[in-house]
C-alpha cells in the first residue's frame, strides 16, 4: 500500500491542509463541511467505494453510523479510519502466522469487532463481546454457541500443544489466556499496517500520526 486515496473533512479548508496535499504521494481530497448524521450516511453511502482512508479533522461523535471503515488510530481532536475491506488480508494473514488451521473466521470476527469498537485491552470481557458481535450481526442462540464454541476451540488448541500442565493452566485461566492471545495477534496486525503503509501517511506534520 504504498499509495492511496484520501478523505480529509474540515469544517474549514486551510493552508496546512492544501499544504500537506502537495507533499504526499497520496491522492488527496480535501472536503470543506459541518460534520452531522445527514453528511455521515452520504458518506456511508458513496465514500466507501472512493477513498481508502478518511480522516476527520475534528473529533466527531457518530462512530457506529460510520460503516465500511474502522478507526485506526487517534489523537485528542482528530479521528483517522480505513477502509475495512484493506484490513481483511492483514488481519487474515496473522492469524494463520500463529495458527496453522484454517478455522480462523472466529478469531477475525472478534479481532474486527475489537478494531471497529477500539476496545483497550484493560475493557475486554470475552463474554461481553460475544454479546456484543451476536447482536451486531444478528445470529440466534445456536449460532452463537457454535461461534463461541469454534474461538474457544482454537485458542485452547493454540495454547496447551498437547500439555497436560497447559491443559490444567488454560482452564483455570482461560478468559486472561484468550485476551493475551487476542491482543498479542493485535499488536502484530498494527505492527503490519505500519510495514505496509507508506510512512508519510498520515501526515506527521498535521495530526502527529505515524501508520
Amino acid at each position: 500500500m504504498t499509495k492511496g486515496t484520501v478523505l480529509i473533512v474540515v469544517k474549514d479548508k486551510n493552508n496546512i491542509a492544501e499544504d500537506i496535499k502537495k507533499k504526499t504521494q497520496f491522492k488527496i481530497d480535501i472536503l470543506e463541511t459541518i460534520i452531522n448524521k445527514e453528511r455521515i450516511k452520504e458518506f456511508n453511502e458513496k465514500a466507501n467505494v472512493e477513498y481508502d482512508y478518511i480522516i476527520f479533522y475534528e473529533k466527531i461523535n457518530f462512530l457506529v453510523e460510520l460503516k465500511n471503515y474502522i478507526p485506526l488510530n487517534y489523537t485528542k481532536k482528530n479521528q483517522i479510519f480505513i477502509n475495512e475491506i484493506l484490513l481483511n488480508p492483514i488481519i487474515i494473514s496473522n492469524i494463520e502466522d500463529r495458527i496453522n488451521n484454517k478455522e480462523i473466521i472466529e478469531i477475525g470476527i472478534l479481532l474486527k469487532h475489537i478494531i471497529r469498537n477500539a476496545i483497550p485491552k484493560e475493557q475486554f470481557n470475552i463474554e461481553k463481546e460475544v454479546e456484543k458481535i451476536k447482536s451486531f450481526n444478528n445470529y440466534d442462540e445456536e449460532i452463537t454457541k457454535i461461534f463461541k464454541t469454534r474461538l474457544y476451540r482454537i485458542i485452547e488448541k493454540y495454547y496447551i500443544r498437547n500439555s497436560f500442565f497447559r491443559t490444567l493452566k488454560y482452564k483455570v485461566n482461560r478468559d486472561r489466556i484468550i485476551k493475551d492471545f487476542i491482543y498479542k495477534v493485535l499488536e502484530n496486525i498494527e505492527k503490519d499496517i505500519q510495514k505496509n503503509t507508506n510512512n508519510q501517511l498520515v501526515f506527521k506534520e498535521f495530526f502527529g500520526i505515524i501508520i
